[in-house]
Parts: structure tokens; C-alpha cells; sequence
């Protein structure tokens, strides 16, 4: 049996952060370009984008056209795919962005959050 992308970010998922469905949920959305990860009251939500066919033989996937008669790019979507569920999922699993709540008040909230997300990086390594 093959896993498909929700399959695997779902049990991917939920091996890494130790939660059930009332902690975490994985959405996989046509809408996003880019993997995302939010909290909603107590409940982490990972969103990750799906490829966009935009031809026969290419699909969009965060920000790369790939061509899916190529294998190299299928492992290329794939590897993408997978490293976006685990990192996400690490994130949930160890991440409290809450404690830069205070200090991100008076900045760009955009460049704060993206600061905050470094500084997670590093701290999980």
C-alpha cells in the first residue's frame, strides 16, 4: 500500500509530535504556496500546500515548476513534501512561540515571526 500526501503527513505527523487529532491537525490546501504552521487556541494546525498541475507534464510546488515526466523532479516534490511535514511537525511538537508574544508587540509582525522561526530552528537542532 502506498501512502498519498495527506496520508503521510497525517501519520507522519502524528508519530512526531505525540498528539492526537485534538492537538494537532494536518490540512493540505490548494490555496497556500508555502507550508505554514499556526495554533489555534490549543491546537497546532500544519498547512501544507498542494502541487498545482499548471501543465500535462509540470506541477507547481512552493514557488518551483517541476516536470513530472522526470523522475529526479518527482523525488524532488516528494523530498519537499516530506521535509515540510517534519519540520512542521518538530515545530509542533517543541516550538512555543508564545514566549516572543511580548517582545514582537511593537515590531513588523511579519519580520518578527520570521525571526521568532529562526530562533526555533536553532533552538530544536
Amino acid at each position: 500500500m502506498t501512502l498519498g500526501f495527506f496520508d503521510y503527513a497525517w501519520s507522519t505527523s502524528f508519530q512526531i509530535t505525540k498528539k492526537d487529532q485534538k492537538g494537532v491537525k494536518v490540512l493540505v490546501r490548494k490555496s497556500i504556496p508555502y507550508p505554514m504552521l499556526r495554533k489555534d487556541e490549543n491546537l497546532h494546525v500544519i498547512y501544507l500546500p498542494e502541487p498545482r498541475r499548471i501543465s500535462n507534464e509540470q506541477v507547481l510546488y512552493q514557488g518551483m515548476s517541476l516536470n513530472t515526466g522526470n523522475r529526479e523532479y518527482l523525488n524532488l516534490l516528494w523530498s519537499l513534501f516530506k521535509a515540510s511535514v517534519l519540520h512542521l511537525s518538530v515545530h509542533a511538537a517543541t516550538s512555543d512561540f508564545e514566549i516572543y508574544r511580548d517582545w514582537a508587540r511593537d515590531k513588523d509582525l511579519r519580520l518578527a515571526a520570521y525571526v521568532a522561526s529562526v530562533l526555533e530552528d536553532a533552538g530544536v537542532r
